[in-house]
């Protein structure tokens, strides 16, 4: 099963922009079943003009706040999905893989879009692993744009890394069980 998150930092403005364009291309070259596009910075889109695009059965959005934030996840029907909570930061989600060779497969989804001025990260945090830890025996996809590091050498820029924040990151990892793939394309 091909899952595809990406912050796409902005819509671009339309449908048909070579933002959404390209992942438009990259859903169908990967035959995505399951869509989170984060930091859409926009609402201007309905469920019937997402799924129409990128040719998806159903979607969840959480409108962008003015020009900040917005979530879309989108599915086929090969996955069902039952949003379970939805925030401006991350989408909770029970899921039914039905079409695996070995019978349907129930997981649970994390998209996250994290917090990047860190206001909202432990509580965001603290909501994700409840929500992990409710159901230990159920594999749980965790992706998304985190906006946290779990080493020094990741951070870029002039301010130096807060290592508090990159602790309880990491604990917060060990604790959900959670690791990390990270493909770019």
């Amino acid at each position: 099963m091909s899952l595809i998150s990406w912050n796409c930092r902005g819509s671009g403005g339309g449908l048909y922009s070579p933002t959404l364009n390209h992942l438009a291309r990259l859903s169908s070259s990967t035959n995505a079943k399951v869509i989170f596009v984060s930091e859409t910075r926009t609402s201007k889109f309905d469920r019937s003009q997402l799924t129409n695009r990128f040719f998806m059965q159903d979607c969840h959005i959480v409108p962008a706040d003015g020009l900040s934030g917005g979530l879309w996840l989108l599915w086929k029907n090969e996955v069902q999905v039952q949003v379970l909570r939805a925030t401006h930061h991350y989408i909770l989600a029970s899921c039914v893989y039905k079409t695996s060779l070995s019978g349907p497969v129930n997981f649970n989804l994390v998209c996250v879009y994290g917090d990047p001025h860190h206001q909202k990260t432990s509580l965001i945090w603290e909501d994700v692993s409840t929500f992990v830890l409710a159901s230990p025996d159920t594999p749980t996809f965790c992706m998304g744009d985190m906006n946290n590091i779990m080493h020094a050498s990741e951070k870029c820029g002039p301010t130096p890394p807060n290592q508090t924040r990159i602790r309880e990151f990491c604990s917060l990892v060990k604790q959900c069980g959670l690791f990390f793939f990270i493909s770019v394309t």
